[in-house]
């Protein structure tokens, strides 16, 4: 069985990918718009096909191909179109993709964000309205593609919408790396950390998509994990992994998020990212030295949240990451529907993969081998 992967060098479709690899019968085909992001994939024998991001009309699926995995997601304005347009050509190409074969079938990866704002307590369900709040802009673009997707003709009838929650493991950015990365530079600071979540492991995710391939159901999913913990709890297992660092609380830095601070974090998540490129450096200090003094340490805090730029903190420094009035919010879906009609998922606790987790963190941030 061959399978169109989308988004597949990030966290999630990598795991998926190699996932596939590694089952019987299944034959991956990545579609990226970046060669510079197959750093991952590439390491694998499969096919890998580009595309241009501002173009996704371009791509054509071979007839033998009866089965598409969406894991991509426009975060930012890429090939001179903005996400939205970008997320318009998709469904446009996916559209025509199921014209020339009625056979194909889409399982789209969305998120829990779309139901920002989170209640107190409240247990969202599949059915609830998606309105998230005009300044975010990631909750805002997930509800867009899956809206673009479940309005193409009798979707309802050959899509799968999946919305997992704080998803976690081997190469996850968010949710691991930064996290294992934050301990090992010394005390994390936090407001609160009283918000309850429902991790699930990536691991777990790929494990019910692969049983999708096989036996594909279509409809609209929420996919927690099978425990509710508070962020505190999954916290302390990745710093209990680093045994460095501790959780310093600081119940002053905690405020309400603006617009203006939101798109900051946007703009600090970019960041984490570029400044890991060997020439980030150097072109940094290039740009500030055409900058006045107070504009150099203005961007420095709203880029980086803090005065240096450095790519690393030092050794024992303070991370405020993680001071947002996010964490002590609860972000909380139902899981009542993907139970009943797929009762042989069984999604692990966290506990069952803090070995792997440890055995990751080995191989990432020191010198052993991952095995």
């Amino acid at each position: 069985m061959k399978v169109a992967v989308f988004g597949g060098s990030g966290f999630l479709g990598y795991d998926f990918v190699r996932a596939a690899l590694a089952a019987d019968g299944i034959v991956p085909v990545v579609y990226s718009s970046s060669a510079k992001s197959l750093s991952n994939v590439a390491r694998h024998e499969l096919d890998i096909r580009l595309y241009p991001s501002h173009e996704p009309e371009r791509v054509s699926l071979e007839i033998d191909i009866d089965l598409l995995v969406n894991f991509a997601h426009p975060f930012e304005r890429r090939g001179g179109i903005s996400g939205q347009a970008q997320v318009e050509g998709f469904a446009r190409f996916v559209a025509r993709a199921r014209e020339r074969n009625p056979r194909l079938r889409l399982i789209h990866i969305s998120s829990m964000s779309v139901y920002e704002p989170f209640a107190p307590g409240h247990l969202f369900d599949e059915d609830a309205a998606l309105k998230p709040p005009r300044v975010d802009r990631y909750a805002r673009e997930k509800v867009r593609a899956e809206q673009a997707l479940r309005a193409l003709p009798d979707a309802a009838r050959w899509q799968l919408h999946l919305r997992p929650t704080v998803v976690y493991g081997p190469y996850c950015g968010v949710w691991t790396d930064r996290l294992f990365e934050a301990f090992g530079s010394g005390d994390v600071a936090y407001a609160s950390l009283d918000g309850r979540i429902q991790p699930i492991a990536g691991a777990d995710v790929s494990r019910f998509l692969l049983a999708r391939l096989r036996d594909f159901r279509p409809g609209v999913y929420n996919m927690p994990g099978p425990e509710t913990l508070r962020w505190s709890d999954f916290f302390e297992v990745f710093r209990a992994i680093v045994d460095r660092g501790r959780l310093v609380r600081d119940p002053q830095g905690a405020k309400p998020e603006s617009g203006l601070a939101f798109y900051a974090g946007n703009l600090r998540e970019l960041m984490h990212i570029v400044r890991r490129e060997p020439a980030f450096d150097r072109i940094a200090v290039s740009i500030a030295r055409h900058l006045p003094a107070q504009g150099v340490e203005f961007m420095k805090r709203l880029l980086l949240g803090r005065g240096e730029l450095a790519p690393r903190a030092a050794a024992g420094a303070l991370n405020r990451d993680y001071l947002r009035a996010f964490f002590g919010e609860d972000r909380l879906v139902s899981g009542a529907r993907i139970a009943a009609d797929f009762p042989d998922f069984a999604p692990r606790p966290l506990a069952d993969f803090t070995a792997e987790l440890a055995r990751y963190h080995r191989y990432r941030y020191t010198d052993a081998s991952f095995a």
